[in-house]
């Protein structure tokens, strides 16, 4: 499977980069190493990506995100607002939904879906 060797690289580059910080006396910090993969932002984990991952498969990735983002994502969105408010317009129910979840009304939709699910499986 190509995800077990894309986290190795992940956690060794990790490592490495932790090991090269030091404080101002010049001790070395603590490695991260204990720091789980997923446990990371998306805005750290993305350059690692970029830099370890084969191109054509960064592209495919990035194509398959912005997918889920623009495509998938918000019909899911306003099928929970059905599910909720089965009576009601688009509107009504993304309000309803948006306070249920307490929601922010800015984050867009598969920020909400993904804050939805977060709250339902957590």
């Amino acid at each position: 499977m190509l995800i077990q060797p894309l986290c190795k690289k992940i956690k060794f580059l990790l490592r490495k980069n932790a090991e090269k910080v030091t404080t101002t006396q010049g001790n070395k910090m603590h490695p991260i190493s204990s720091a789980s993969i997923e446990s990371l932002p998306n805005e750290l984990l993305l350059p690692i990506l970029e830099a370890c991952v084969v191109p054509s498969l960064f592209s495919v990735y990035k194509r398959w995100h912005h997918l889920l983002a623009s495509e998938a994502m918000p019909p899911l969105y306003k099928q929970i607002g059905k599910v909720h408010v089965p009576q009601g317009n688009a509107k009504e129910q993304a309000l309803i939904v948006d306070r249920i979840y307490k929601l922010e009304e800015k984050l867009s939709e598969a920020a909400k879906v993904n804050a939805i699910f977060r709250q339902i499986l957590l």
